[in-house]
């Protein structure tokens, strides 16, 4: 598994909807060129011994995206992105 490129990784965070709504769209990481460098599971002795994985990867750019909220927390402008190249 080491080594195995994955391509493009997109992980969404959201939070809940309001009142039996659909879930809102808070931010994204958006992982370009990833690849595994290592994966590992142990088992947690705080979580009764379940096993817990871990996968470290490398990748070349990283794309945040996110909405500005004002002292609030409320939503204050639309989605902005910060760009990282390895």
């Amino acid at each position: 598994m080491e080594g195995a490129p994955l391509g493009r990784i997109e992980i969404t965070f959201t939070s809940p909807g309001r009142g039996g709504s659909a879930e809102t769209l808070e931010s994204r990481w958006i992982i370009e060129g990833a690849e595994v460098r290592g994966f590992n599971v142990n088992s947690d002795p705080s979580m009764g011994g379940i096993p817990v994985e871990s996968v470290e990867i490398s990748y070349s750019s990283m794309t945040y995206q996110y909405f500005t909220k004002d002292s609030k927390g409320v939503r204050s402008g639309s989605m902005e992105e910060t760009k990282w190249r390895v």
